[in-house]
């Protein structure tokens, strides 16, 4: 497959090599060799589990707010703005220091 060739392809670039072939495409790009991505699987995981990456979209699911984007688990209340955000925070960050309460009736857990 044409991927497969590729990949293995830029895989032998590198700097060091004897044959200008593999070390010029480097040298001219100024890096030193060419290496896999890293694996993502753990974090996609754990974006799906928080419900903020959708496997069926191959997507990350935005929010225009803030809170919008929290999903609390079961058992557990979204807050109300005035009382998930944090009244400390530095001025350029977004601090949620409560976004989910804990239901208080174990006959309302979801």
């Amino acid at each position: 497959e044409v991927s497969e060739l590729v990949g293995g392809n830029l895989m032998k670039l590198d700097r060091d090599s004897p044959d200008p072939m593999l070390s010029g495409p480097a040298l001219a790009g100024s890096f030193a060799t060419w290496v896999p991505p890293m694996n993502y699987l753990g974090l996609l995981g754990m974006l799906e589990d928080i419900s903020y990456y959708d496997p069926k979209e191959r997507k990350c699911l935005r929010a225009s707010q803030v809170l919008d984007a929290v999903t609390c688990p079961p058992g557990w209340v979204k807050q109300a703005e005035k009382t998930a955000f944090c009244a400390e925070c530095p001025e350029e960050y977004t601090c949620l220091c409560n976004p989910c309460a804990k239901l208080r009736d174990p006959d309302l857990v979801l």
